[in-house]
């Protein structure tokens, strides 16, 4: 692969790089690349897609250049083309590390870092989705089937056209000098309500809590960081006017999103870990339903 895009990024007339080393990338079908270039321009950013994908890279051109727009860090994107049938993103390389190293080496900072997440979240959702980027209701079904009896009430949903991340975790998000200084990885990018995005991430972190991902010395501190992260988009934002909805989509976005992860080798999702979140997706959906 790494002699393929040599020749493909000297067609598409870049210069030769100094270094092209492979990135460690999500549970998705994407590969990455980091472009180390030998002249002052910085660093670059190549994600590969799947052939066929090629609508997904265009929703994450599409979402990264309205974000940037909007003052948002996101990468700035450099190039969308194809390489033997495989869509091709080119993006800056956003400065910093995942905040996710921060609240390992400091935890005490935590709650500090959950409020510079949280504001540059209630920023992004201060931008109207670009049109173009996808259906209005498309982010209803990435719950699946468990939402049927309260997706009428989703679909009342106010704000739904603002701009999603939908996978906003501190691995997701760089920190540099104590602000945030990117966000990255834009696969899920839909248009949707606000608080939306907030319990999608908030269902992340508990996913990581169940699957006991983090060491139990850093529950804490993961505990400050999620209250955090919301008071950060609260104070943008407002308060979330429907917190059972959102908590329910929320958690049936994750358990939706992790049930395709189950068995693949680098994943860390089992089907005991599913099965509790099964259980609280279909708590909150009942509380949903019933208030």
């Amino acid at each position: 692969m790494e002699g393929r895009l040599r020749a493909w990024l000297a067609g598409q007339g870049f210069p030769k790089p100094r270094s092209i080393t492979p990135v460690k990338a999500g549970l998705g079908d994407t590969t990455l690349w980091k472009i180390s270039q030998s002249d002052d321009k910085g660093d670059l950013l190549v994600s590969i897609f799947a052939a066929g994908a090629g609508d997904g890279a265009d929703r994450e051109r599409v979402a990264m250049e309205a974000a940037a727009r909007q003052g948002i860090p996101a990468p700035e994107v450099v190039l969308l083309d194809d390489m033997d049938g495989q869509p091709v993103l080119v993006t800056t390389w956003c400065p910093g590390k995942p905040a996710l190293q921060d609240l390992q080496r400091s935890p005490g900072d935590a709650h500090r870092i959950g409020m510079a997440m949280g504001e540059t979240l209630g920023r992004l959702h201060l931008v109207a989705a670009p049109k173009n980027l996808a259906p209005a209701n498309r982010w209803i079904a990435l719950g699946g089937e468990a939402l049927e009896q309260i997706s009428r009430q989703l679909e009342l949903v106010p704000e739904a056209n603002r701009l999603l991340h939908l996978d906003y975790h501190p691995d997701n998000v760089l920190i540099d000098n104590g602000g945030v200084s990117g966000v990255i990885d834009w696969a899920n990018t839909l248009p949707g309500p606000p608080h939306m995005d907030v319990a999608r991430s908030r269902a992340i972190l508990r996913s990581v809590r169940v699957g006991g991902l983090m060491p139990s010395s850093l529950t804490t501190a993961l505990d400050a960081f999620e209250e955090g992260l919301v008071a950060g988009h609260a104070g943008v934002i407002g308060p979330d006017p429907h917190p059972e909805l959102s908590a329910a989509w929320g958690m049936a976005m994750t358990v939706d999103d992790l049930a395709g992860q189950v068995g693949k080798p680098e994943s860390w999702a089992t089907e005991a870990v599913l099965d509790r979140l099964r259980e609280e997706r279909d708590r909150l959906i009942e509380r949903a339903e019933t208030t």
